[in-house]
Formats: C-alpha cells, sequence, structure tokens
C-alpha cells in the first residue's frame, strides 16, 4: 500500500503530537525539579512577586516572556544571546546575584534550560481548584466496578466496554487477525523473543477451541515472561548499575534488585506484596526474623568466624535464610535512586527526592517533586506532604555506592536479622583490631630479624629447617608493591594500570585491549609499559620456582616522543645477596633488546637461580622526569630441567588484576606469586648493592645461632601469611553477608526545606501519609514509617495503585494506555479514554489476587487484543490515533527485543540467567568527576542483564531508544534515524548472526539446494512466497558474481534480519 502526500501528513502529525507530549514531559520534569527551584531560592527574593528589582520577574511564564526594564533577558533556544545566562556567569558588567555566585552546576542549569526552550509551564491551578481536586478529580475517586457488562457472556467484558464506546462514533472493532500473526504478537508480547518455526506451525495446526488459551499458558510460565515484563517494571523504577553521581561509581549488587524484579514476575507475586516488598522488604524480614529462632551472632569459641553465613545464621533452614534474602533485597528500589554532586552524602537530600518521585510516579501516578519548593502547582500535594514522607526516607539508612574522595561502599542492609548482624559487626571491629595489633608486632619483629640475618644470608640459606627458602629482599619488594589497581584508566578501554596509593606514578600499565593506545604515548595492543618518579624507579621482579641456570631475554623501548629516555638495571636478589647482572639507558623513542649481546660475562643474560630468587628489572628516570612510559618485555627461559619459560606480557596482560589477586602476579602454569610490581626508592638499590657482607669468621660464628633465628623468623612469616589471609577473608566477606538495600535508620521527622534549600529549614512536619490519601499520622515508636508507607499504598482505599498498574499492563500490550499519560494521573495528566473499563481492570486484577498474570488473560483473550492492526483506509477519519481501539497498533520491537531476536535466530543466545558484572574490584576504586567509571561489557545473554550505566549510556540501548536510567521511563519514545539502518545493515554483530545462521544451515541447505527456504524459515518462522523465492535467487546470482557464493549468502541473510517484517509486530 502507497502512502499519498495526505496520509503521510496526517502520519507525521500523529508522530509529532505524540513526541511533543513526551518532550514537554521531559521538559516540565527538568524545570520543576531543577529550575524551579534554583529561581525560587536564588533569584525570586529580588524578581518575583514581591520585588521587581530592574521591573524584572522570574515566577511566571509571561514574566520571563516580557523581560524587565532592559528588555527581553532570555531568547528561547539561544543561551548565548540570553541575557540572562551572561548575567550569572558573571560574563558582563551585570553580575548576578550580586552577593554570592550561583555554582557552574547552577549556571549550567540555566543555560541548559535556556537551551532547550525556556520551557515554564503556563497554565497555574488555582487554590480554589486544587482545594477541590481531591474531592472530584477522577483518579482520586474509589475503585468501582461497573455493574455493566458483568454478566456478558456473549463475549469478555473488555470487548463490550470497548464496543460501546466505539459505537458512539460510529466504529467497529477489526476483523480478527490470523493465527501465524496471534503467535507471533503474543510471544513477543509475553516473552519479547520470537516464536520458533516450530512453535509457529504448531499453532497453526492445533485447532482445538482452547488452543490459543493454552499457548497463553506456556507463554506466561516461561522464565522468558520474568524477563519481557520484568524490564518493563525496571524502566519505571529507572534501575541502573551505577549511582549516578559525578564519577558514576559502580553499583556490583544492583544486579540482585533486578534479578528479584525478574523473579517476582516470574512466581507472578501479587502486586501489592511486590510494592510491599520493595518500599519495607527490611522490615518485612525482621518480623519474618522474630517469628523464627535464629542464631544471635554471638561467637561461643575460637573468636571471631569471618565465614559465618546467612545459612548458618537462620541454624541451616535455607526456605527461612532464602525467604529473608529476597525481602531485604526487594528494598533495591530505594537503594538504586540516584545519587548526585561529588559527595553521595552531602547531596542525600536529593537522592529522597529521587526516590519520591520515583515512588510517587510507579506506584501512583503522581509527580510529588514539585512540592519540595513549594506546594504543587496542579495537584492536591501540598509541601507538608511532600517533607511528611520525606522524614519516613530520611529515617532509612541507604546503602552507600561510593563516591569521590569516599570511594569504598558501606551501610549494606544485612540479610541477618538487625539485632544479630550489630552483635557481628561489634565482634567484626574487635577481631580488626586484634589482627592489625598482631601484624604490626610481627611485621616489627620480622623487620629486626631481616636485618640481623641479611649480612649472614649465605649460612642462613644452609641452616635448618632447610626446606625453608628466605630471600632477603623480599619482605621489601612486596611492603613497595603497587596497591591502587584502575582499569580503563582515563577512560582508555583495556588500559589497566597499578600505581602506589594516592599516587600518579610511578607505575606499571597493560593494554588488554586489540587496539594501539595513545595515553599519552604509544602502547600496543598485548603490550605492557611502566613509568617511573623523579625519586623513585618503576620495577617488575621474577621470583624463580627453580634450581638452575636461566636465560634472560627481551625488550626496553621509550614509547614517547620526547624527554630524555630512561635508565634500566637488572639485579639478581638471591638468598646469597645482592649481584647487578646488568644495566644502561635507552634514548628518546628508542629501545634495547636484552639478551641480545654479551650483558652478562660473555655469556649472554644466562644467570644461575635458586628457588626463592628475585631477578628485578627498575626503569628509573635519565635526567629530568617527563615522557618516560617504557615498554618492557621480560621474558625468561629455565634452562635445564621441563625448559619452562616465563614470558611477562602473555602471563599478566589478559588478567592483570584477576579475581583481585594481581600483584604478585600468577605465571601461566597456575603458580602464583611469580611477578610483582612495585616502586623502588632512591637509594633502596644502591643500599642493596653496598651493603657489608660477613667475612668467613663471623660467618663462622653466626652458624650457632642461625637456626634459631631462621626458625624465629619462619613462625614469625607463617603467622604473618596467616594474619594476612584471615585479613583478606574479613575484607571479603565483611562482617556479615549484606546486598545493596536499605534498612531503619535514626526516626525523625523532616523540617520543610525553604525552596528546597536543606541549608533553609523551616517548620517540623510530622510523618504522615499524604492528605490526599487519608493523612494518618505515624504512632510514637513506629519506626521510619516504611512499614505504614507501604500499607498506605496498597490498602483498597487507595485507588491509584491499582489503576496506575492496570494501566501500564494495558500500555504495554497497546503501545499507550488507557491514560496515555502513564505516570501522570493528575491535573495535568490525559483523562481516560475507556474510564469504565480502566476500573474494571484495576478490580479484576485485585479480585484476581493482585495477579499480572490474571490480568493478561483477560487481556490477551479479548477480541480487542486479537483484532488486526491495519482497518480500512477511511476508518480513522473518526478517531485517527487509533484511542477508541478500532485496530490493534502496529510497533516497532524494543532494542531489547532487536537484539534478542537477532541471537536467537542466530542460535547465539544465552538463556542462563544474568549475574553480576565484571566491574573492577572495589580495592581499586578511584573514580574521579574528570575521570568517571565507564565499561561496556560484552555478553550473550538477553538485553536485559546488559550493565546499564547511568552517566553513559550502552550505545546499543541509546540508539534504539532504552531507557533513561536516570528517570522513571513509563513509556519508550520510538524514533527513525539513519544510524540506527546503518546499524543494522553494518553492525559485526548482524554480520556476525548471518555468519552463525549460514553455518547453522548450511548442510541442510546444500543437501535440498534450498538456502532461500530455510533462511526464511529461520529467521521469519515462515516459508517464503514464489515470488520472494525467485527474488532471492536472483539477489544471490547478482552478488556472488561480485563477492562470491558465501558472501552473497551471509548478505542475503543479513536483509531477513532487517526487514520490517522481522523488526515489527503487528
Amino acid at each position: 500500500m502507497q502512502l499519498g502526500n495526505g496520509q503521510i501528513l496526517l502520519v507525521g502529525i500523529v508522530l509529532w503530537c505524540s513526541v511533543s507530549r513526551a518532550a514537554e514531559d521531559e521538559r516540565s520534569f527538568f524545570f520543576e525539579n531543577e529550575v524551579r527551584p534554583l529561581l525560587a531560592q536564588r533569584c525570586y527574593g529580588c524578581h518575583g512577586k514581591r520585588k521587581q528589582e530592574s521591573g524584572l520577574r522570574l515566577d511566571s511564564h509571561s514574566a520571563v516572556a516580557r523581560g524587565g526594564r532592559g528588555g527581553a533577558v532570555v531568547v528561547p533556544g539561544n543561551a548565548a544571546q540570553s541575557r540572562l545566562v551572561e548575567f550569572v556567569a558573571r560574563q558582563g558588567p551585570v553580575k548576578m546575584p550580586p552577593a554570592r555566585p550561583l555554582s557552574q552546576r547552577e549556571v549550567g542549569v540555566l543555560r541548559q534550560w535556556v537551551e532547550e526552550g525556556a520551557y515554564y509551564p503556563r497554565r497555574v491551578i488555582s487554590e480554589a481548584e486544587m482545594g477541590r481536586a481531591p474531592r472530584t478529580f477522577w483518579s482520586l475517586q474509589r475503585l468501582v466496578n461497573p455493574e455493566r457488562h458483568q454478566l456478558a457472556t456473549d463475549s469478555s467484558a473488555i470487548d463490550r466496554f470497548v464496543v460501546d464506546r466505539l459505537a458512539e462514533v460510529g466504529l467497529t472493532l477489526g476483523a480478527r487477525a490470523d493465527k501465524r500473526v496471534l503467535i507471533r504478537r503474543a510471544t513477543y508480547g509475553l516473552t519479547g523473543l520470537p516464536p520458533t518455526v516450530l512453535e509457529v506451525e504448531s499453532f497453526l495446526g492445533d485447532c482445538a477451541p482452547d488452543s490459543y488459551e493454552r499457548q497463553l499458558d506456556r507463554l506466561l510460565g516461561s522464565p522468558a515472561y520474568g524477563e519481557k515484563w520484568g524490564r518493563h517494571w525496571l524502566d519505571v523504577v529507572r534501575y541502573a548499575d551505577t549511582a549516578g553521581e559525578t564519577a558514576d561509581f559502580p553499583v556490583p549488587q544492583a544486579y540482585l534488585y533486578r534479578n528479584y524484579v525478574i523473579d517476582a514476575h516470574n512466581a507472578d507475586k501479587p502486586f501489592d506484596a511486590f510494592v510491599r516488598e520493595q518500599v519495607a522488604g527490611d522490615l518485612l524480614a525482621e518480623q519474618l526474623g522474630a517469628q523464627n529462632r535464629v542464631h544471635d551472632g554471638k561467637t561461643r569459641s575460637m573468636g571471631f568466624e569471618p565465614n559465618l553465613t546467612a545459612l548458618d545464621v537462620f541454624l541451616g533452614d535455607a526456605q527461612l535464610a532464602a525467604r529473608y534474602r529476597e525481602l531485604v533485597t526487594a528494598t533495591g528500589f530505594l537503594a538504586i535512586s540516584r545519587r548526585f554532586g561529588f559527595s553521595a552524602d552531602a547531596d542525600h537530600h536529593l537522592t529522597i527526592q529521587d526516590s519520591i518521585d520515583t515512588l510517587g510516579q510507579a506506584v501512583l501516578g503522581l509527580s510529588l517533586g514539585c512540592a519540595r519548593c513549594h506546594d504543587h502547582k496542579y495537584d492536591p500535594v501540598s509541601t507538608e506532604d511532600y517533607y511528611a514522607w520525606y522524614g519516613i526516607l530520611a529515617s532509612t539508612r541507604y546503602a552507600y555506592p561510593g563516591s569521590e574522595g569516599a570511594n569504598r561502599p558501606r551501610d549494606m542492609a544485612p540479610v541477618i536479622p538487625l539485632a544479630t548482624a550489630v552483635q557481628r559487626g561489634r565482634e567484626f571491629g574487635e577481631e580488626e583490631k586484634r589482627v592489625e595489633a598482631e601484624l604490626a608486632r610481627l611485621s616489627t619483629r620480622r623487620i629486626e630479624l631481616e636485618k640481623l640475618l641479611r649480612p649472614f644470608a649465605a649460612v642462613v640459606a644452609e641452616a635448618v629447617p632447610a626446606d625453608w627458602i628466605w630471600n632477603p629482599y623480599l619482605a621489601s619488594v612486596q611492603a613497595l608493591r603497587f596497591g591502587d589497581y584502575i582499569a580503563n584508566d582515563a577512560g582508555h578501554q583495556g588500559y589497566h594500570v597499578y600505581r602506589p596509593l594516592g599516587r600518579g606514578i610511578p607505575l606499571m600499565a597493560v593494554n588488554a585491549s586489540a587496539a594501539t593506545l595513545r595515553v599519552p604515548g604509544v602502547v600496543p595492543a598485548g603490550g605492557l609499559v611502566v613509568h617511573p618518579d623523579t625519586n623513585d624507579a618503576a620495577a617488575i621482579a621474577w621470583q624463580s620456582p627453580v634450581h638452575g641456570r636461566v636465560r634472560v631475554t627481551g625488550l626496553i623501548g621509550d614509547v614517547h616522543d620526547c624527554g630524555n629516555g630512561v635508565r634500566w638495571d637488572l639485579d639478581h636478589l638471591g638468598t646469597g645477596g645482592f649481584s647487578a647482572v646488568a644495566g644502561g639507558t635507552v634514548g628518546r623513542a628508542s629501545m634495547y633488546r636484552l639478551g641480545e649481546s654479551a650483558d652478562a660475562g660473555g655469556n649472554g643474560l644466562e644467570i644461575d637461580v635458586r628457588r626463592g630468587d628475585l631477578l628485578q628489572l627498575a626503569i628509573s628516570m635519565n635526567g629530568d622526569l617527563g615522557c618516560d612510559l617504557t615498554r618492557v618485555e621480560l621474558r625468561v627461559q629455565h634452562l635445564g630441567g621441563a625448559d619452562e619459560v616465563w614470558d611477562l606480557a602473555e602471563d599478566v596482560v589478559s588478567d592483570l588484576h584477576h579475581r583481585g589477586q594481581g600483584n604478585p602476579h600468577s605465571d601461566r602454569y597456575g603458580n602464583g606469586e611469580r611477578w610483582y610490581f612495585y616502586s623502588l626508592p632512591r637509594g633502596v638499590r644502591e643500599g642493596w648493592a653496598g651493603e657489608k657482607i660477613a667475612s668467613g669468621a663471623e660467618l663462622a660464628a653466626f652458624r650457632r645461632q642461625a637456626g634459631r633465628l631462621k626458625t624465629e623468623l619462619r613462625e614469625a612469616v607463617t603467622t604473618l601469611e596467616e594474619l594476612g589471609r584471615r585479613q583478606e577473608a574479613m575484607a571479603r566477606h565483611g562482617a556479615y553477608e549484606a546486598v545493596y538495600g536499605v534498612v531503619e535508620g535514626e526516626s525523625a521527622d523532616a523540617r520543610v526545606q525553604r525552596r528546597g534549600d536543606p541549608t533553609a529549614l523551616g517548620a517540623t512536619v510530622r510523618r504522615r501519609n499524604l492528605a490526599m490519601l487519608g493523612g494518618e499520622r505515624l504512632a510514637a515508636g513506629t519506626g521510619s514509617g516504611r512499614l505504614q508507607l507501604a500499607d498506605w499504598l496498597t490498602r483498597q482505599q487507595n485507588p491509584l495503585t491499582g489503576r496506575v498498574i492496570a494501566n501500564r499492563i494495558w500500555q504495554r500490550h497497546f503501545v499507550h494506555g488507557l491514560v496515555r499519560t502513564e505516570n501522570d494521573f493528575g491535573v495535568r495528566g490525559e483523562r481516560p479514554t475507556h474510564p469504565e473499563l480502566l476500573d474494571w481492570l484495576a478490580t479484576e486484577m485485585i479480585r484476581g489476587g493482585w495477579s499480572l498474570k490474571h490480568l493478561h488473560r483477560r487481556i490477551m483473550t479479548s477480541a480487542v487484543y486479537q483484532q488486526v492492526s491495519r482497518g480500512a483506509a477511511d476508518i480513522g477519519s473518526n478517531d485517527p490515533e487509533g484511542k477508541l481501539l478500532w485496530r490493534f497498533p502496529r510497533r516497532r520491537l524494543s532494542a531489547e527485543e532487536i537484539r534478542d531476536s537477532i541471537l536467537m535466530v542466530a542460535g547465539l543466545l544465552d538463556r542462563s540467567v544474568g549475574q553480576a558484572h565484571p566491574f573492577p574490584p572495589e580495592s581499586s576504586w578511584n573514580f574521579t568527576q574528570h575521570g568517571p567509571f565507564y565499561g561496556v561489557y560484552e555478553h550473550r545473554r538477553r538485553t536485559i542483564y546488559t550493565m546499564q550505566q547511568r552517566l553513559k549510556r550502552n550505545p546499543f540501548l541509546a540508539l534504539f531508544d532504552g531507557p533513561d536510567p536516570n528517570s522513571t521511563t513509563p513509556r519508550r519514545q520510538v524514533s527513525a534515524v539513519p544510524t540506527q539502518a546503518l546499524f543494522l545493515m553494518n553492525s559485526e554483530d548482524v554480520h556476525w548472526a548471518a555468519e552463525s545462521i549460514q553455518q547453522a544451515l548450511s548442510e541442510d541447505a546444500e543437501a535440498t539446494g534450498n538456502t532461500v527456504r530455510l533462511g526464511f524459515r529461520q529467521v521469519l518462522a515462515r516459508d517464503p512466497t514464489t515470488a520472494e523465492v525467485k527474488r532471492a535467487r536472483r539477489f544471490l546470482v547478482r552478488y556472488s558474481a561480485q563477492a562470491g557464493s558465501r558472501e552473497a549468502h551471509n548478505a542475503f541473510l543479513r536483509t531477513l534480519l532487517i526487514r520490517n517484517e522481522f523488526l515489527f509486530v503487528d
């Protein structure tokens, strides 16, 4: 069917209206949460209702448009020409505010506001209108199950509501879609995946009256259902795997909440329970713990036990432990609230605002954030209402993700009873102090013993116990190790760095990517580099696991095009003392190859070593420091025995910080503590080289006490290693098992923050429910109030929760909700197109035990759902947007569905459940505003398991209109831009998928000579028509002549993967 110009214009208007509404919602959210609070706090005092300096007011749309005595101050869409921006940026003679300048961030907010059109809401609801709203507004009236159609038998109640509404404008329902369309629609609708050709053919051949209903039951029972519908809820609650503050710290445990949501949908958890658990799961868990016998956390004997698990606490009751963990994990809904600014603690009031805003929109369909600074301009929500809820959440302790300057997570929510956790925490702290004190004491004694023994190292090596090898330099090397690990340093993907804590250099780094990096300085793929400091060399040491002769080869190359080059020294740190093996300098942009000349007495670099000896390569500056990034290759070959080879780059580049154990690093044979990376302060090497070695008489005299002192040293070292392992275990496990959630904090009512400023406090507001939902106050001694809040949200008297979720379910099936502003059931939102149907859906869901699967069945078995997606050409004149449901809306696949479908038809989709992301270990976190976290982790699982980052969205999801993890996304806005088509045509992933399909089909295709038919069946789950076969074969002939048969078939399969038939659901 071809569209005429009029039809194209009509479609364009419809799309523009839809996008315009969404854009206005986004501008309104930004204005009410960022711009209006800023204007109110810093500008209204002199340019508001009571005072208008220079004739300028900034507290309404008309006033801003009018400007002041000097003319307009805002040019919408052009910040550079707007004098308001010039004033607040203090770029001209007028500097505003005159006393205290706006921060850089605040100036940025106003600049962004102006650039995006200086949106200012025009309509302000009157106080009288606001006062009447709770009693008269449609969404705040109690749910009524319409009596009409309750007893309908000729068709479902849903159909009767829609048919009656259509009849009012002279329209009727469309015809029933054919079975092939229905199975594809239902499969995508419930699982987000395409049906296989076998599933389609099985359904087409099933003529039983209940065949469709059985298909729905099969799909609702699939694990893919929870992955599809869990993603919808994650959109609404702005799920992310990072915190969102200036450095966007990772949240490694966020995935547990994501998986909780998926599991809850698969289990058909009643929606009221689902909400209650997310708001107050930790409190429900405490009630559960109080009803069951649990371990009190006190250690009975043998000191603190770091490996005590939640299962141990619950006395082996696995079901109880799992339920407790589930409830606490559910509070990740609150914990994943966005963090702001440089300090997540200092800006926690903004995080609470984000929680309130998301809770209001997700559950109640109301935007509450406006009331942070002033009574809501549209809906019956006062500032007192806002701070009544604010006090509840301010009395809650959120898990802390880390932020710039305080870069370690803390305050995780225990998955054991709080009293037990407190007891465990107390004992943990005591044990930490004991271990630290014992480590300090033994470390001091070890230093004393090693200083005493070093001149007699040769005698000590022979003393009993002879099987214990002591290297007199190893302790110093261990103490000097680089302790700060940074993954993807400065945004260079694959450039991983080790350096001293709190310092930039010296460093050792690898390029684990497949591309050459300029950091600056050139680091080839798979390469390893070091950089010295003024007073510290960058050193690498290999610890020998063998006795015998080894050959050392390698390369030292300056990879900067500036500076003076570097000096290098290769030393043997053995049980017999220090020995300088070779050394020299490398000039700018030049290199030196170790082992190519007689560096070691005419035998090349061949050295006799004992087990435990160290070969140390130290790179130091040569003259002035600067541009000293140095490439290092080091290879040690055992010339006897099994002829083992240790290659520095091959051993460490691919897993520099493997499981947090990267320094010392293992070798390719799986042996730990083979490679050390450390700073070597100026004078240390020289001190080792100049140490006096005891004479023969002194050595003989020392033999008597060598054994005793060696034994004491061995015992000290052994105990230090045990204590170190215990300390590592305690750091790894903490005092108790915990998740990223919330727990009770210090309960207190909140004070109003005048104009949203936490430093300008007003009257105290008692914690209570919103006035429009009852206004009940908290009783004394009831904790934060979250448990009561959860009850208020889900009780039967609350008309909003049921309506909002029923509308969301409808919207996900029909693209739009019956209320098209799915997050706004207030005065500014649209009214329902079918109010009685909406109430029927909500009451039907509640009657079914708040079961979402029950609601899916009712909706999907209706004739409204099963009708065709295309009506007669002229039928839409009375309802061009299809609001009255005279046809089923055709839609493009979501970003997740596109990727998952391509992987599935290619046989590449990994259906396993996603777990933790491979974030850098917490010990390495040193992210900043200028060096924030960033990561993209490739995988072949479903896209819901992709790491979702707040400040820098996943490129694929951003391209195909994925959710914004910074704010609630009630409905995806679908764009059509050239880059989407270019991606699908040129993406390596699509080429890879086509290649995989070709390989899977190759044997059958060669046997039958029917590549085209098999390709259609695999990708589109149907046989091609005769015309399609002819066109495809002509394509293959032409393409093969230019690129060969294999590439032609690959290209043909790619055309199937980018067809509208594949990318859209009818």
